[in-house]
């Protein structure tokens, strides 16, 4: 089974155009996307229509929450003032511009994505740390996808969540 993943397209359609004409061209069996539709980009409206479109399951990412919410902050982790100064005013001015039926559905997505391929089983979910792959096949951008095993406890918790409590981030 060959399956795409990408995530963080933030409002960037030109990207996400091309992103989807290559999945359509390598013939894909099944496309998820691992959130941040929106943010940065001017295009947040027409991303997150063509997502509801192609019917993509989609997992919310931190300016995903930021933005449907109307929260104050997006979970961003900037390490320079000036660098939080204009993320909030890219939250600022993506919050303006969401319509309310997109800030609903930005509401709705998925926290995890959890899907078999091959016989092997995974847990998808919009994280900064990269690893992974799932069989051969697995193309991957941005993503943590934790193998399971039968016996796996359900609930266990991603190291990246772990990591994430410990330094106070939400995402």
């Amino acid at each position: 089974m060959r399956i795409a993943i990408f995530s963080d397209i933030h409002g960037n359609m030109p990207a996400l155009t091309a992103v989807l004409d290559d999945i359509r061209q390598q013939r894909v069996d099944t496309v998820y996307c691992l959130g941040d539709l929106v943010g940065y980009a001017p295009f947040p409206n027409e991303v997150t229509a063509r997502i509801r479109e192609e019917r993509i399951p989609t997992i919310m990412g931190n300016y995903d929450d930021g933005a449907g919410f109307d929260r104050d902050e997006c979970g961003c982790a900037y390490r320079e003032p000036e660098e939080q100064r204009r993320g909030d005013r890219s939250l600022a001015w993506t919050k303006a511009h969401v319509t309310p039926e997109n800030k609903a559905f930005l509401r709705e997505l998925h926290k995890e994505i959890r899907l078999e391929a091959d016989g092997q089983r995974a847990r998808a979910e919009h994280s900064g740390a990269c690893a992974i792959v799932v069989g051969p096949n697995a193309l991957h951008l941005g993503v943590r996808l934790q193998r399971r095993n039968d016996n796996a406890d359900e609930r266990r918790e991603s190291e990246s969540s772990k990591s994430r409590r410990k330094h106070g981030s939400r995402y």
